[in-house]
């Protein structure tokens, strides 16, 4: 059986100066909403979390492993929606499109490379 990480190529930002540039190029408001639609281990949301701990994200996650530390780390922020599931297959998500979207600020370090069946590939 292929693990976790393996199966979708996941690998997680672990350089502080990187997170903090990206963060950085945010422009942080209060009001933003803001997306992460490849939480991994939550890097990105906590360093918004760490300039604004009311910061309203929403955070989906595919891998079932990375989702529970993404439930595990946040379940105290109110603000901070965990959601397993496709993002590139989402139906809330296409959905919002096509009203201009919902989202002030999106933020991801994204899979590039992960293997997409062909049944998931004639949908995308």
């Amino acid at each position: 059986m292929i693990q976790e990480a393996q199966k979708y190529q996941a690998f997680y930002t672990k350089s502080i100066p990187i997170v903090d540039y990206m963060v950085g190029k945010l422009s942080l408001k209060q009001e933003d909403k803001i997306f992460e639609p490849c939480g991994g281990d939550g890097v990105f949301v906590e360093a918004i979390l760490d300039k604004n701990k009311n910061a309203n994200i929403d955070v989906y996650e595919l891998n079932d492993n990375a989702f529970n530390v993404l439930q595990n780390k946040f379940y105290n922020y109110s603000t901070t929606n965990i959601r397993q599931c496709d993002t590139l297959l989402d139906n809330d998500l296409i959905f919002q499109s096509h009203f201009g979207g919902i989202y002030d600020k999106i933020i991801a370090n994204p899979p590039y490379g992960a293997w997409q069946d062909y049944d998931k590939r004639s949908k995308l």
